[in-house]
């Protein structure tokens, strides 16, 4: 009996020691629909803006405004992992605006028109 219960108390010690800290939960998934603020540099000049990004009939699309010009529809939003990318047509060409979203809701990016370009950052609007 003496024998079973020295056993029976190491194996105990033993898996405690094995046991250690559990493992962090994962991350939540990415949810890219939702309300992106923004701000970025055209020509000098500070533009503030949202993208909205919407799960519609056919998929992902998007729109994005801004402090100084016309809604503008994005026809195609892409997600891969945590970037998501929005493109649109306009009179003056293709726009394109590209995110990658950390954990914390902040991003950083960058959009394109025609031959203008510039980098954004923001945050995404929790809930």
């Amino acid at each position: 009996m003496k024998t079973y219960r020295s056993a029976t108390l190491l194996l105990i010690a033993v898996l405690a020691a094995c046991a250690g800290n559990p493992a962090p939960p994962a991350p939540a998934p990415f949810e890219p629909t939702g309300a992106y603020d923004f701000s970025t540099n055209v020509d000098g000049t500070l533009v503030s803006g949202t993208l909205t990004v919407i799960d519609g009939t056919s998929g992902l699309r998007g729109t994005v405004t801004t402090d100084v010009t016309e809604p503008l529809s994005l026809s195609s939003v892409r997600v891969e992992e945590r970037t998501v990318t929005g493109t649109g047509s306009t009179p003056d060409g293709t726009f394109s605006i590209t995110m990658t979203v950390a954990e914390d809701g902040t991003f950083t990016g960058g959009w394109s028109l025609g031959a203008m370009s510039g980098s954004v950052t923001g945050r995404k609007r929790s809930g």
